[in-house]
C-alpha cells in the first residue's frame, strides 16, 4: 500500500482508533525527525503509521533549556505497563538527567467517562447505516 504524505497536524490532536501495535521503529532516546515513522498500529485490518510531528528527542529538549515537558500518547486509548515504563519512567529519567525539571506523562483516557464517551461516539459514527 503506498504511503500518503502526512497531513499538517501541528494544531490538531489526532487519535486513530485503538488497535494492536505491529511494529515500533524507534528506541528511547533516539533522535527523531519530523515525519519519521514511529510505530505501526493495526486496527480493523488496516495499518496506521504514526509519525513524529517535529524533530526532537526528550534529551535534546532538556539540553536546549526546556525545563517543563508534558507528553501524551494519542495513539493509545488505554495505558499499558510497557507504555508507562517507556514513556513515563524512562523518558522522565532521561529528561531530568539532561537538565529538565518537570516531566509529566499525561495518562490516556482509559475507562473514564470521557474515554468511554469517545469510544462510544466513534463506534456510533462508524456503524451508521448498518442494519
Amino acid at each position: 500500500m503506498p504511503e500518503k504524505a502526512p497531513p499538517d497536524t501541528s494544531k490538531l490532536l489526532l487519535c486513530p482508533m485503538p488497535g494492536q501495535v505491529k511494529a515500533i521503529h524507534v528506541a528511547v532516546g533516539q533522535e527523531v525527525k519530523g515525519g519519521e515513522a514511529l510505530c505501526v498500529v493495526e486496527a480493523m485490518k488496516m495499518e496506521n503509521v504514526l509519525r513524529a510531528e517535529r524533530d526532537a528527542t526528550v534529551k535534546a529538549l532538556a539540553e536546549c533549556g526546556v525545563k517543563n515537558l508534558a507528553v501524551i500518547t494519542p495513539g493509545f486509548a488505554a495505558d499499558c505497563l510497557e507504555t508507562l515504563e517507556e514513556i513515563a519512567m524512562e523518558n522522565a529519567e532521561i529528561f531530568r538527567h539532561a537538565g529538565g525539571e518537570n516531566f509529566a506523562a499525561i495518562p490516556c483516557l482509559n475507562d473514564s467517562p470521557g474515554g468511554m464517551a469517545a469510544i462510544r461516539d466513534v463506534v456510533t459514527r462508524e456503524l451508521q447505516g448498518w442494519s
